[in-house]
């Protein structure tokens, strides 16, 4: 009788290490998932000198990343009766930002439409000794199949000097179309 008790223990923990080893790969295979699902792309290693395109797969996004080279530059605002250089440019393949004085701003716009057969995430991003100055009104959204945002950039600054960096916008775009509930979760 003993020894039918000790059976019937042992037998009891097969299906508690099973469920245990069951459980722990389950929740593994979610962190993993979801560690994907809010991947972060690094800082570009250089800074664009014309503007480029990327494009690649990852395991569960489709990736676009449009480069844009940006500048501007700040001169000191001093009122004197003279006249003070300022220009703004209207380069398409860049977002030079101009001359302009200390606490003025300029704004550029970018213009995005969602050409996909879906929801896309979009991100814009800015990198460099400009990063400080350029304000984006809205860097992170959801664009919904041929849906059009306009985003503004503001470039303005109190410290004299020449910027210059990157502007990237980000579209991500879920690989699998089941999965597009979960694009509002994703980063950039």
């Amino acid at each position: 009788m003993f020894n039918r008790i000790k059976k019937l223990k042992d037998r009891d923990k097969i299906p508690l290490i099973a469920v245990t080893l069951v459980s722990i790969i389950i929740i593994s295979f979610i962190l993993i998932f979801f560690s994907m699902l809010t991947e972060e792309f690094p800082e570009p290693d250089n800074i664009v000198d014309k503007q480029g395109t990327l494009r690649y797969d990852t395991t569960l996004f489709k990736v676009y990343i449009v480069r844009y080279p940006v500048q501007g530059t700040i001169v000191p605002f001093t009122v004197e009766n003279k006249t003070l250089k300022i220009g703004i440019s209207a380069d398409r393949d860049k977002l030079n930002f101009g001359v302009l004085p200390q606490t003025l701003s300029v704004r550029k716009f970018l213009n995005l439409k969602n050409r996909e057969d879906s929801k896309a995430r979009i991100c814009v991003r800015t990198y460099g000794t400009i990063r400080d100055f350029v304000n984006i009104t809205e860097d992170t959204f959801i664009l919904e199949k041929e849906e059009y945002r306009e985003v503004q950039l503001t470039f303005s600054g109190d410290r004299v000097g020449n910027y210059t960096g990157e502007i990237d916008v980000i579209t991500k775009k879920m690989r699998y179309d089941f999965m597009e509930p979960l694009l509002p979760l994703t980063r950039c």
